[in-house]
């Protein structure tokens, strides 16, 4: 048998290495310690800037020309985006695509007769649950039910929230007319 085929007992390189001097010690600690220490330093001492800089990210996200509503992205106008609350905006990106239609083809109030109350109630659920609209007292119901003898169960008006965001998005809607193509006439 040849010598390079002949199996060499394991060595333990640990056990083998020449014992460190404390100095060697000490130059291998400081050099494991440096970057993180580094870090710290430039950390703390950019810390004013970086928390500057994050105090602004919300505002620079207000002037975004993007707007979601319904689930979907749309770029608007600097001056429209305006016109919408941060209010409305979180509402509308909650806003299904029925309570958009819902909210935009909605009165000041709606109501339902008493034999409809539960679909007034199942079609208007989305909207109170946004604060768009409140549901009207029963107490007053019956009042106008006896004032103008109608038999109404259920009713529902537009809320400040619900004012605005159906302003708002009529605007959007207006906008969009605006900017589609012209057609030349014929």
């Amino acid at each position: 048998m040849s010598e390079s085929t002949v199996p060499q007992p394991w060595k333990d390189p640990i056990a083998e290495s020449p014992k460190k001097s404390n100095f060697e010690l000490s130059v291998e600690l400081t050099k494991a310690l440096a970057w993180p220490l580094l870090a710290v330093v430039a950390l703390a001492s950019f810390w004013s800037p970086l928390q500057r800089t994050a105090d602004l990210v919300p505002a620079l996200v207000g002037r975004s020309d993007t707007i979601t509503i319904a689930g979907l992205s749309l770029k608007i106008g600097q001056n429209l985006h305006s016109q919408a609350s941060p209010e409305v905006r979180e509402t509308l990106a909650h806003l299904s695509k029925a309570g958009v239609e819902r909210i935009l083809e909605m009165g000041e109030s709606s109501y339902w007769n008493k034999d409809a109350g539960s679909r007034g109630q199942e079609v208007n659920a989305e909207l109170i649950k946004l604060g768009l609209v409140v549901e009207i007292a029963q107490s007053e119901l019956d009042a106008r039910n006896q004032r103008e003898g109608r038999s109404y169960g259920y009713a529902v008006k537009r809320s400040a929230l619900g004012e605005q965001t159906q302003a708002f998005l009529r605007s959007v809607v207006a906008e969009f007319v605006q900017e589609l193509p012209k057609d030349p006439k014929p």
